[in-house]
């Protein structure tokens, strides 16, 4: 990612402060701390003497970009009906109702490991099409 929007770092996050850090410029909690800028007034923060304490942060947070996938709309548009019920029930027992359906609209991504479930189910299925989720989103990885 090239550009850091500090309006996706989650409100309870814990940034770092920790310059001399080894790790720093390549932690999450420290590159947020410094996106954080004058409009924030206040944020959670790694206390600096619990830290000094160990030989590597047990806090640290990799700066890592995830492919999410986003929406399942279209997921089933080339499946034969006899193959998309017992996919779709599984997928459902998988997330539960709830969650399924703020994929469905939207509202909750996709991680690469359920992506994965997904793929496996249709390939046990028997189908080798790659599944048709709606698009991808590139983002850090929160927790």
């Amino acid at each position: 990612m090239n550009s850091f929007n500090y309006k996706e770092v989650p409100h309870n996050y814990i940034h770092c402060l920790n310059a001399q850090c080894p790790c720093a410029g390549n932690c999450l909690r420290f590159i947020a701390a410094q996106h954080a800028g004058a409009k924030i007034a206040t944020f959670r923060v790694v206390n600096p003497v619990y830290i000094a304490s160990r030989k590597e942060c047990p806090l640290f947070h990799p700066n890592q970009v995830i492919r999410y996938a986003v929406g399942i709309t279209h997921l089933y548009e080339n499946l034969p009906y006899i193959k998309m019920r017992p996919i779709k029930r599984q997928i459902q027992a998988y997330f539960g109702r709830s969650k399924y359906y703020r994929i469905y609209r939207k509202e909750r991504n996709i991680s690469p490991e359920e992506q994965s479930f997904i793929r496996e189910l249709f390939r046990k299925m028997g189908i080798q099409e790659e599944p048709a989720f709606d698009e991808y989103v590139d983002m850090y990885k929160w927790s």
